[in-house]
């Protein structure tokens, strides 16, 4: 084995374990019996016999089916995997082990004897194998960038895959206790404290149960113990099932190492915008008061500095890339700006002019699907995994679809297919609709003064902020044949000339008569006698705060215009003016509301 600090072509040290840490994985992961070292930089935890290949897979000259059997009809596809598709760093865990007898059922060391006649197994036989196999050859690594050759992207493609960590980790768990290379004998709880303290060790992961050479239960490198009880190499493949093994305290150390990871990685999702989580202080004022589910953990995208719930990156590419339809209708809004009276209003132009439609009084989050609200929905303890989306995917058509995203956060293509009314609202009335909207919702529990939530808004520190910038995304496309820009206090001054306007726009051509019936079914006063709108939700304790409701008002308060008048104190509307007055130059927007 190589020296101590020993240095690698690749620019690494290794440094092997000793005292308290190696007492620790000796006595855990039993298989590794000739000890572990530490590469740094990066801290790369790996067997210590990677010493022996490190320079060989360093400069290494450099899928299956895909390359070499689209038809399926290649004989070799019935042959373990590992003879097709070698995996280039095996041999340090392989080696100093006793090597398995050539054999007709050792299709390694078969092949090993024929691309490689007269090499010696001690050299490592992955290593060598990987070298004579002909091309188009599809090689298996699991070690990082910087411990391979820099000229690697020049020479060769590489497919990189990566996995949700918590599904990593259970899976991490389950191989290092099936194969007999690692022997882990600890818990699976003392097992994350390891991935959380960079304390694991390299694994190897081989993909059918015969593709390894063997059946699990008869493979020689697996524990059939734990075959038996758990499952082999191939155990479950879901996404999810973490869910299955995890504990709550599991979970929440491993969040917080995914949280704090993923601030020093940037990582971007398909829409290009890159994820950070908010810091530990800033955190911390927040969840003093925002006590619920959806404020213990948000993240910002950047560019924009949008505020979300953590769970938005679960769902944030499956948001980017809903597939809208022409005959889609998206209401948009910034949340407390008309939005259910939108929807209602579009809805039963699109559907129920006459007001005979058989959905008429079912609630409107059925008929009208709320986009991301699983981002939400999936925080409360009876939430339902990616139930809205599913909901909107069995929609019929013509759809009308609710979403409080911005522009930005919504698929490029969106306004070539689909129309969209984008509603605005007086701000002033908005942060006060939205801070009691925050006290009666469970999920939000704001527990503050109107005061702090007015600083909170104008400092974009409240759940789907900033403001500004998703007005301004909006106004810049409002010449857009495919997006009709409305105010609020329009539509509530003038309802007829607004809803006039909506019906050039939807291409609804409803009559003078239809549309006075839409007006007076989608009024304010019509719409707060309809309980079943809200699904009788404003009744549950578990989602409303009914003290609060029966106090101030529920979903339906009051929806004036100016009613900011009896709430917003003196400083607190110059403090509002001044951050209205500073965008409106900005944007260049005309406000018809500006008192």
């Amino acid at each position: 084995m190589s020296e101590a600090n020993e240095s690698l072509l690749s620019g690494h040290k290794a440094t092997p374990l000793e005292g308290e840490d190696l007492a620790q994985q000796d006595k855990n992961f039993i298989g590794f019996t000739h000890g572990l070292v530490r590469l740094t930089p990066g801290g790369w935890f790996l067997p210590s016999a990677y010493t022996n290949y490190a320079d060989k897979i360093y400069n290494f000259q450099v899928v299956w089916t895909m390359r070499n059997n689209p038809d399926l009809d290649n004989p070799l596809a019935t042959t373990p995997i590992l003879s097709r598709v070698p995996i280039v760093d095996m041999d340090m865990l392989t080696d100093g082990k006793k090597m398995p007898p050539i054999t007709p059922d050792n299709p390694l060391l078969q092949g090993f004897l024929k691309l490689c006649p007269g090499a010696n197994p001690a050299d490592g036989v992955n290593l060598q194998v990987s070298a004579a196999m002909p091309d188009p050859r599809v090689i298996k690594s699991h070690l990082p960038f910087s411990l391979l050759h820099p000229t690697l992207l020049e020479k060769a493609k590489v497919v990189y895959i990566a996995r949700n960590p918590r599904d990593m980790v259970v899976s991490l768990y389950h191989h290092c206790r099936l194969i007999n290379n690692f022997s882990y004998s600890g818990t699976l709880d003392q097992f994350i404290k390891y991935v959380v303290a960079r304390h694991t060790s390299f694994s190897e992961m081989q993909a059918r149960d015969n593709l390894m050479g063997s059946k699990s239960s008869e493979n020689p490198m697996m524990n059939p113990d734990i075959v038996k009880q758990d499952g082999g190499f191939f155990r479950k493949g879901e996404v999810g099932s973490w869910k299955e093994k995890l504990t709550t305290e599991m979970v929440e150390k491993l969040d917080q190492w995914i949280k704090k990871n993923l601030n020093q990685v940037p990582f971007k999702y398909t829409l290009g915008h890159k994820i950070k989580y908010l810091g530990e202080k800033e955190m911390a004022k927040l969840k003093s008061d925002f006590t619920g589910c959806g404020y213990q953990d948000l993240l910002r995208l950047s560019p924009g500095r949008w505020l979300y719930p953590r769970l938005y990156m679960k769902y944030a590419d499956k948001l980017y890339n809903f597939e809208f339809k022409q005959s889609d209708v998206l209401v948009m809004t910034y949340p407390k700006c008309g939005t259910t009276w939108v929807q209602e209003v579009v809805w039963t132009m699109l559907n129920n002019p006459d007001l005979k439609h058989s959905k008429t009084h079912q609630p409107i989050m059925y008929r009208s699907p709320f986009l991301e609200l699983d981002m939400f929905t999936d925080l409360a303890e009876d939430g339902l995994e990616g139930v809205m989306i599913k909901l909107l995917e069995t929609t019929p058509d013509p759809r009308t679809i609710k979403t409080h995203l911005p522009l930005s956060l919504m698929p490029s293509s969106l306004l070539n297919t689909t129309k969209v009314v984008y509603v605005a609202r007086n701000p002033k009335d908005v942060v006060t609709s939205y801070y009691h909207h925050c006290r009666i919702t469970k999920l939000v529990n704001y527990k503050s003064s109107l005061e702090q939530f007015v600083r909170y808004f104008v400092d974009d520190n409240v759940v789907y902020g900033p403001y500004w910038l998703h007005v301004k995304e909006a106004w810049e496309k409002r010449q857009h044949p495919n997006l009709h820009f409305l105010f609020y206090e329009d539509l509530k001054t003038d309802t007829m000339a607004e809803l006039g306007k909506l019906n050039d726009f939807l291409g609804t051509m409803l009559t003078e008569n239809q549309l006075e019936r839409v007006a007076i079914h989608t009024s304010f006063d019509e719409m707060k006698t309809r309980k079943a709108l809200l699904g009788e939700m404003e009744d549950d304790p578990n989602k409303f705060n009914l003290d609060i409701i029966s106090l101030d008002g529920g979903f339906f308060r009051k929806g004036d215009i100016g009613d900011w008048q009896t709430k917003l104190t003196p400083p607190m509307e110059d403090k509002i003016n001044k951050w209205i007055e500073d965008n409106l130059n900005e944007i260049g927007i005309t406000f018809k509301f500006s008192n």
